[in-house]
């Protein structure tokens, strides 16, 4: 019979230091594995958190360029817009100087005596582009008519192959003489003149002008014919490009007729063309002859319609 050996108190307590430093040992393999376990958990955050960052840089990156753009488009308009705004700023520097000239004349002109006035206006299609701002500038002149004269009476005609348009002599009285109506009635009238697709003749306007200014009236009342166009001699053939003998000799005898007229008693012929400004053109030309007493009373800009009328009343 074998004997069990005894080991011993050393040996008991060596075998419980063992057991107590495995089971430390334990516990720090543990505890290692916990704590890598959520360092790779907070490396793993951090990873989605860094990725979640890089796509927002890469988002505010993408809107800062599309700023950046939009910046320099501003800026580019911005300097367009205040181009116009300088071209703006310097033609309503001029229109305004222009104006204080036209107010300073009318400011001066006092009312002269009686005075008739007779237009005649192309409403030709080849008038369009000049229409509206002729129509304005006629407009103004009614509203001053008073002005002008103690007692101004104004006739209208408007032209295409003949006279489409009248508007007979009427006293335009000032405002608070008829609460305005002289005037609203003319500019009623005007606001619809229109210009249309035709050939022009002008001989029957001047038949009517020169019948509404009769002998009769020119020792009482000063009398003045208005022509605004950009076509000279009448296109009596069907033609608007070349005028042929007949109509040569239609518009000399107009021009001999309107200055046989004028040259009697107090009148006078006042002509705005606005049609290609060639020295040597035919239109031009004609519409120089019919200017009397004097060149002043020819214009080729439409801005020009005041000082025209200005003129032609002014001289005896």
């Amino acid at each position: 019979m074998k004997r069990r050996r005894n080991r011993g108190p050393l040996w008991t307590m060596m075998t419980d230091v063992g057991f107590q430093l495995i089971a430390v040992l334990l516990v720090l393999v543990t505890n290692f594995k916990s704590e890598a376990n959520s360092a790779k958990l907070a490396a793993v955050e951090l990873q989605e958190d860094n990725d979640g960052l890089w796509e927002e840089n890469h988002g505010l990156k993408g809107q800062l360029e599309d700023t950046e753009e939009e910046l320099e488009n501003y800026a580019e308009n911005g300097k367009r817009q205040q181009g116009i705004i300088n071209r703006l700023t310097k033609d309503l520097g001029v229109l305004g100087e222009q104006l204080g000239e036209k107010t300073e004349e009318l400011n001066k002109l006092r009312p002269g005596g009686p005075v008739d006035i007779v237009m005649i206006a192309d409403c030709s299609d080849t008038m369009t582009p000049h229409h509206e701002r002729l129509k304005k500038a006629q407009l103004s002149l009614f509203q001053w008519a008073p002005r002008l004269s103690s007692r101004c009476r104004v006739g209208v005609l408007g032209v295409r192959d003949g006279v489409v348009y009248r508007y007979p002599l009427t006293t335009i009285n000032p405002p608070w003489k008829d609460g305005g109506k002289s005037q609203s009635q003319l500019i009623d009238f005007m606001t619809g003149v229109k210009t249309s697709p035709s050939l022009v003749n002008h001989a029957p306007a001047f038949d009517e002008a020169l019948a509404m200014l009769p002998d009769s009236h020119r020792a009482t009342r000063k009398q003045v014919i208005i022509l605004l166009g950009d076509i000279g001699p009448s296109e009596l053939d069907g033609s608007g490009y070349v005028f042929s003998a007949r109509e040569m000799s239609v518009a000399k005898d107009v021009a001999s007729r309107v200055r046989r007229w004028a040259e009697k008693g107090s009148r006078s012929v006042g002509s705005i063309y606005v049609g290609p400004d060639q020295q040597t053109s035919i239109d031009r030309k004609w519409f120089q002859s019919l200017a009397y007493p004097s060149g002043q009373n020819f214009a080729t800009d439409s801005t020009e319609l005041f000082n025209v009328i200005f003129k032609a009343i002014e001289q005896k």
